[in-house]
């Protein structure tokens, strides 16, 4: 009786720690970089940790960089052979290309980041309203595998909020360069 005591409290534990560790908690953050550039941003749904960022330079509250990262551990050697180069990628259904900016090697493989480019910020925020998410799916290019160089090339970041964060980033820009 006591062992069916124990292993029923111990599943019931189990249960209970495991829907508080599966509560989604996708909010944003805004902090400063560099201690006058804001950087906006959010997890991803499928892989956390992979960033999707909006950079706001102090050079000009009113731009915006549009970045998101994805970690890898496929450590492929031609890696490097992809910086500054454009990636095939689809985002909500629309076929595009990003570059990747920076790589890092990060625990056992790499965070990639990759920038949609600069835009001027209320245009985009108003493009991303129209969406709940955005969905980014590294695709197949031409010569170009993603599978060779990411073993998860796809994620999910939710918008909600996006507005808000953007604003509160921009204040905060705005804030700093004064």
């Amino acid at each position: 009786m006591r062992i069916f005591v124990s292993k029923g409290l111990f599943i019931l534990i189990l249960l209970i720690a495991t829907h508080v560790y599966s509560k989604e908690n996708y909010s944003w953050s805004i902090e400063k970089v560099n201690e006058k550039n804001v950087l906006v941003s959010i997890n991803g749904k499928i892989q956390y940790g992979d960033m999707l960022y909006f950079y706001i330079p102090s050079s000009n509250c009113n731009s915006v960089e549009n970045l998101f990262t994805f970690y890898t551990t496929t450590n492929n050697n031609k890696l490097d052979s992809l910086k500054s180069k454009p990636i095939p990628l689809t985002i909500n259904n629309f076929d595009t290309y990003g570059e990747i900016r920076f790589m890092f090697p990060m625990l056992m493989g790499h965070q990639i980041w990759i920038s949609l480019g600069n835009y001027n910020l209320d245009t985009l925020v108003k493009h991303l309203s129209d969406y709940d998410t955005l969905n980014v799916e590294i695709a197949n290019g031409e010569s170009f595998i993603p599978a060779e160089y990411f073993d998860i090339s796809f994620n999910i970041w939710p918008l909600k909020g996006l507005h808000k964060a953007i604003d509160d980033g921009k204040t905060l820009c705005l804030a700093s360069s004064s």
